[in-house]
């Protein structure tokens, strides 16, 4: 790898080896990078059980959020600019991509049966999420913020749906299979652990931290997508 040796400076430093003034190798560089790539394809699966649905906005967003992620994490180690873009421009659409992701996941969950209401809440979140991330794609509270009020949708549709006279389909029991739902979730905070221990970007050796949080996030995603809607599992059995 001796012809990458033309590796800026500044990127010695982007693999996390957790010693101060230790640089990172070409090959170390590289490996970062393509971790944290082949990590976004776990993702797969879960878009795919979403297509199967019918649910192809939430299918084409996760498509999108694996490609941009990829560039992001290729972008980062390397220095490499693509489509004219370098890695804090791939890193904002990655953040646009995996919030709405999420959104698009605890609107799932929510069992909203107005479709007309899921639209209007899947778009004020998308248009919400874009100007956040103008705002500043680096500050952790504009791309955490919009998937906190996400995940508080379902919690309100469970626990307080029946008063609320605004959605009549809400006095109605969402059609979940409880335990399902509860492992989906166990996943999930699994994956904001790995989450939170990559966020040390310089003792996150080869941003394998990272890459666990693309993985369990990949894994929770596809659970809650396949094997948390009863009519979803009476349709597959």
């Amino acid at each position: 790898l001796n012809f990458m040796k033309r590796f800026p400076a500044h990127l010695r430093y982007k693999c996390g080896t957790g010693i101060a003034g230790t640089e990172c190798s070409d090959a170390e560089l590289i490996v970062t990078a393509l971790l944290n790539v082949a990590s976004n394809m776990c993702m797969l699966p879960a878009i795919h059980a979403a297509s199967r649905q019918g649910l192809h906005f939430e299918a084409a967003v996760g498509l999108f959020a694996i490609g941009v992620s990829s560039l992001y994490h290729f972008c980062e180690p390397t220095g490499f600019v693509i489509y004219g873009m370098n890695d804090g421009q791939w890193h904002r659409l990655d953040n646009i991509g995996a919030c709405m992701c999420f959104v698009n996941l605890f609107l799932y969950l929510t069992d909203i049966r107005e479709r007309w209401l899921e639209e209007y809440a899947r778009y004020f979140f998308l248009f919400w999420i874009l100007i956040l991330q103008e705002r500043g794609p680096w500050e952790l509270t504009n791309t955490v913020m919009p998937i906190v009020f996400a995940a508080i949708v379902p919690v309100i549709r469970y626990c307080a749906g029946r008063h609320l006279p605004l959605v009549s389909s809400w006095n109605q029991k969402p059609e979940v299979h409880t335990f399902n739902l509860a492992l989906g979730i166990c996943l999930l905070a699994v994956a904001v652990v790995f989450f939170a221990l990559g966020l040390d970007e310089q003792r996150d050796y080869l941003r394998a931290k990272h890459a666990g949080w693309h993985l369990f996030v990949a894994a929770a995603s596809y659970w809650l997508l396949s094997h948390t809607h009863t009519l979803t599992l009476s349709v597959s059995l």
